[in-house]
């Protein structure tokens, strides 16, 4: 999350929104660049330094294409059933509707400040334990789980509970 605000605070001061810039127009540009700048990081830290990425995969991919390339960082062919259920992840955080994130870029935004500002708040807010962090309680969650039955057991066990 450090490395997505910084870059969307960065953003905000190489590419400032304008009349020619406006807020549909770096909201896209949001879109498409915070996996590569995501992945690019991911790599570079990983490999201390030694891997660095083309983060052009092309031009008619989609985000989950294009984040799925990245983060193989290979061409062999990617399994659509990964790309399909990183998109329909990403689908599912568009339409969370009013979260911590929402409403803190929402009030950030309400004081007339600049739209990299509240998107940046934002992703402070998404860093917190208590929204963001709650994808990776759900991963260690699951991480453990080796099977589909492994699985069905311990959600039956988890309705027999409640």
């Amino acid at each position: 999350m450090d490395v997505l605000k910084s870059s969307c605070a960065l953003l905000g001061i190489l590419e400032p929104e304008s009349e020619k810039n406006n807020q549909f127009d770096i909201a896209i540009r949001l879109i498409a660049l915070f996996g590569p700048i995501l992945l690019y990081w991911y790599h570079f830290h990983k490999s201390n330094g030694k891997v660095r990425i083309n983060t052009y995969t092309g031009s008619q991919d989609s985000v989950a294409v294009n984040f799925m390339k990245l983060y193989y960082n290979d061409d062999k062919e990617i399994n659509p059933l990964i790309i399909r259920t990183f998109d329909v992840s990403l689908i599912l955080y568009a339409e969370h509707d009013f979260n911590a994130s929402t409403f803190c870029a929402r009030t950030t935004i309400s004081t007339q400040s600049d739209f990299y500002s509240g998107i940046t708040s934002a992703i402070g807010t998404l860093r917190g334990n208590l929204h963001g962090g709650a994808n990776e309680a759900a991963m260690e969650l699951l991480a453990p789980l080796k099977s589909i039955e492994e699985a069905e057991r311990m959600v039956c066990n988890y309705l027999t509970i409640k």
